[in-house]
């Protein structure tokens, strides 16, 4: 399902809220205390949990990347993960890479951004909403292809950064005619950016496949 900018609840909502509060988390401990079975779910990969959603008494899952993983607390094992199939990654990189806009790519709980991406960033050039928590949680790679291609069937998530609006707008009619085809959905949270990921990944599956599982 598309959503527009404003509807989309999604890891870059997030990047500017650096913590659970302490209302919240006392909320949530005294619901689990009383009985109820608690999962947070985010679009944050599993690196970048603040310490105030792992630190909340008695939560023992959490749905990050946008639903590509259910991750048990207690062991940081991922229970259930949807990636991008091999040849919907693939295609992903291709064409994503002859379109010559900085991405990132989540894998395995871990996200690697292009080294050109993380420099705006660091020097405050073109789009920089978010860029302390690029900084902060990104792992800056020389050749982003080379590590797409290292991880291409544990591909997540992926991010297309564009400092034009109109830009991305061509982009995601673009890529709206090819989910089906190729097997992806791509979602946008921000006006900068367009988000990649599996045929079926929604925090609403994930939560739906723990419920079968747990």
């Amino acid at each position: 399902e598309n959503t527009t900018d404003e509807e989309q609840n999604n890891e870059n909502q997030e990047e500017n809220t650096e913590s659970v509060s302490t209302q919240i988390g006392k909320t949530v401990e005294e619901a689990i205390r009383k009985g109820f079975q608690v999962v947070a779910a985010t679009g944050r990969p599993f690196s970048a949990l603040p310490e105030s959603v792992l630190g909340i008494k008695g939560l023992d899952y959490v749905i990050c990347s946008n639903g590509a993983h259910i991750v048990d607390l207690s062991t940081g094992a991922f229970i259930y993960s949807d990636y991008l199939s091999s040849a919907a990654s693939g295609w992903c990189r291709d064409s994503f890479r002859s379109l010559g806009f900085p991405v990132e790519v989540f894998s395995e709980g871990k996200a690697y951004t292009c080294r050109e991406r993380y420099e705006r960033c660091r020097a405050g050039i073109g789009v920089v909403e978010g860029a302390e928590y690029v900084l902060r949680t990104r792992i800056p790679v020389d050749d982003i292809w080379d590590v797409w291609t290292e991880h291409i069937d544990k591909i997540e998530n992926i991010n297309i950064i564009f400092d034009d609006r109109e830009d991305k707008l061509k982009v995601w009619d673009y890529l709206r005619s090819q989910e089906k085809p190729i097997g992806f959905t791509v979602t946008s949270s921000t006006s900068y950016n367009l988000e990649i990921g599996g045929a079926d990944t929604s925090k609403a599956h994930a939560l739906s496949e723990f419920a079968a599982i747990s």
